[in-house]
């Protein structure tokens, strides 16, 4: 498998596969967004003109199978309130990259490509000059989680991520319901932190 880091104009070129994996994972729970092709495209505007941000592309052969995003926290915007948990306990927002989502095609599952996405991320942001690490997770409804479903919390711990559950965030998105609708829901996040 190939990782390639991407930025700037590079996003472009493989935005639709992008967008199509982002759509497709983010279905699945605990986010169980229904994304549209318009908003992702709006989303992906800023991002791709930001000189901090990066995607990295996993690629087996020709096929995209896992995607990351990161950009500096300072120029993220998960929610209205992304900034206000870090300003409140005395952070410096400039020194964190954030990393975004990381979407891996469940025929890709369990094969280590995390870990790899994870440290190529690092690597990525030392070279930029931050010195601090974080990203957010939803608070899971505990009733409702799929026998199948892998916590990753455990694998982020290893990594040196420590969970701020005094750190949280409420977003909104479309969220499909248990009877298959969409309604636009707000739910909590929780960040994580690692400094180096």
């Amino acid at each position: 498998m190939d990782f390639v880091i991407l930025k700037g104009l590079e996003i472009d070129k493989f935005l639709n596969d992008v967008i199509d994996l982002r759509i497709k994972v983010f279905r699945e729970y605990p986010y169980l967004y229904d994304g549209n092709l318009e908003y992702e495209r709006e989303y992906f505007k800023d991002f791709i003109k930001d000189s901090t941000a990066r995607v990295i592309l996993v690629k087996d052969a020709d096929k995209v199978v896992a995607v990351a995003t990161s950009i500096a926290l300072s120029n993220a915007h998960l929610c209205d309130d992304t900034h206000k948990p870090f300003v409140e306990k005395g952070y410096d927002v400039e020194r964190f990259y954030y990393y975004g989502e990381i979407m891996i095609d469940q025929d890709y599952r369990n094969q280590g490509i995390s870990k790899q996405i994870y440290q190529l991320r690092e690597k990525e942001a030392k070279s930029l000059g931050f010195d601090k690490l974080c990203f957010a997770t939803i608070i899971k409804d505990s009733d409702n989680i799929p026998a199948d479903y892998f916590d990753p919390n455990k694998m982020w711990k290893s990594m040196g991520f420590v969970e701020r559950l005094d750190m949280r965030v409420e977003c909104s998105w479309p969220k499909i319901q248990a009877d298959g609708s969409t309604k636009e829901q707000t739910s909590g996040l929780n960040f994580w932190i690692k400094e180096f």
